[in-house]
């Protein structure tokens, strides 16, 4: 072989090498995009996947959260009901607001805005600042502290309070005495307080018939405390936020009544499931079972209402001996 064709044979293996080279290159090129891609694909998909399970997650709590609010307002709330709600949520928390209103009987006023911080993982809690009534008016002292007539700090009207049976307290409220000043065309509620413990039954024979009985407070006390607040003198009143009872009908048509073993349906079921108020609906089956192995409906009795009504026909209320103190709630227009 001559060096031309040595030349030649050289120079063709180093074109085949440049261009089995290139091909390797041009191949892990390919790969690498190809790589690249699947990776962002799969990433893609997973975020996906992700945000859809903790969108299902966020969902389920907000919902195990107002369920758990709205089961709870069952037995809390004195004619309060609760309506619709509005849910903002990020990637892995969110807050809902709902609203709460009164009737008075068939006008609705609208009573506070709440709202709430929910999380992927079932947890719920009330912003912070708590729960707190605007208190203004004469000053009212007790050894307990000092307190003033509570308003809603959102439409400014009346908050209710109620007053136990058997217990001392330097200041009763009475607003019989403030019924005169009301235009007679004004719908108005009251919290009636009694003078002993009651029976559904009872205190629907009782009460006048041209008022709406709306809401029963629940007599959820232990002998113990009840015994402390009787040796403790100027006791204050039990404000709206901290009393149990349950409405006086189950449905807003007013056609399906409410009574004792209805309440301990509510509290048995929240005792049994875990959830926010698991404890308060724990200690107030407690409380009303005593001693007894077994709560039956005849253990519940009843120590106050909420009615509602026309000036007037609230006026049928007063000098009853079973009103031990009346206190006005939200006042509405008729029309």
């Amino acid at each position: 072989m001559n060096n031309d064709d040595k030349n030649q044979n050289s120079y063709d293996t180093d074109e085949k090498n440049e261009l089995f080279i290139g091909l390797i290159k041009k191949t892990k090129r390919k790969t690498v995009i190809r790589n690249v891609l699947i990776s962002t694909l799969c990433s893609l998909v997973v975020v996906i996947i992700l945000s859809y399970i903790t969108q299902l997650l966020l969902a389920n709590s907000v919902s195990n959260a107002l369920h758990n609010i709205q089961r709870f307002k069952l037995i809390s709330g004195p004619n309060v009901d609760m309506s619709e709600y509005r849910d903002n949520n990020s990637l892995f928390n969110g807050v809902a607001e709902y609203h709460t209103y009164k009737m008075i009987d068939d006008v609705p006023i609208p009573w506070r805005d709440n709202k709430i911080r929910y999380n992927l993982f079932d947890n719920f809690t009330r912003f912070e600042g708590g729960y707190s009534l605007l208190q203004v008016g004469e000053k009212i002292s007790t050894t307990q502290g000092e307190y003033r007539r509570p308003y809603n700090e959102e439409n400014g009207q009346r908050e209710l309070m109620f007053y136990l049976p058997n217990v001392e307290y330097h200041h009763v409220i009475n607003d019989f005495n403030v019924l005169n000043q009301i235009d007679n065309s004004k719908k108005i509620e009251m919290a009636i307080s009694f003078d002993k413990l009651y029976t559904v039954e009872q205190i629907k024979n009782m009460l006048p018939q041209n008022i709406s009985l709306n809401w029963f407070w629940v007599d959820t006390y232990s002998k113990k405390e009840i015994k402390g607040k009787q040796h403790s003198q100027e006791q204050m009143p039990e404000f709206s936020y901290n009393v149990y009872g349950l409405d006086a009908f189950a449905d807003i048509n007013r056609e399906i009544p409410n009574n004792e073993q209805t309440f301990l349906d509510y509290i048995e079921e929240g005792s049994n499931k875990r959830g926010k108020y698991e404890d308060i609906y724990n200690q107030i089956l407690n409380n009303i079972r005593g001693n007894k192995q077994q709560v039956v409906d005849s253990d519940v009795k009843i120590i106050g209402v909420v009615v509602t009504g026309e000036v007037n026909s609230m006026k049928n209320l007063q000098n009853q001996n079973y009103v031990r103190a009346a206190v006005l709630g939200a006042i509405a227009e008729k029309y």
